[in-house]
């Protein structure tokens, strides 16, 4: 399966190991509308993978690049997965952190010129 986040990789190791396991995280911005429905917002989706050991030019890796352009997803093959995993987690838990502190989602904080300096300042 493609996962996001960290805490699926003892699951997905134990039961697979942990060189069959590749890292990943994506980066997509979407809410659900009024009747549930998932909405795509802003910039274009974006998936980021790689082997956990480093090397982004395993064949496996490249293969599931290949996979990736065929079908027009915009990717990278990280040689360095684990780093991009905790660089997405820290920016997630400042802008976490922001929602908390205004009391408002993303949007409604950017709305303001104040609220968007804050979050570009996290």
């Amino acid at each position: 399966p493609i996962l996001n986040g960290l805490r699926h990789y003892a699951a997905l190791d134990e039961r697979f190991g942990a060189a069959r396991v590749l890292g990943g995280l994506c980066f997509i911005s979407a809410t659900k509308d009024e009747h549930g429905e998932i909405l795509h917002l802003g910039n274009p989706a974006a998936i980021t993978f790689g082997e956990r050991s480093g090397d982004a030019h395993s064949a496996r890796v490249q293969a599931f690049a290949a996979a990736c352009a065929q079908a027009g997803i915009t990717h990278v093959a990280s040689e360095q997965i684990a780093q991009e995993q905790w660089i997405k987690y820290s920016f997630l838990t400042a802008l976490a952190a922001a929602t908390c502190l205004m009391r408002a989602p993303v949007g409604a904080i950017v709305a303001t010129d104040d609220g968007r300096a804050l979050i570009n300042g996290l």
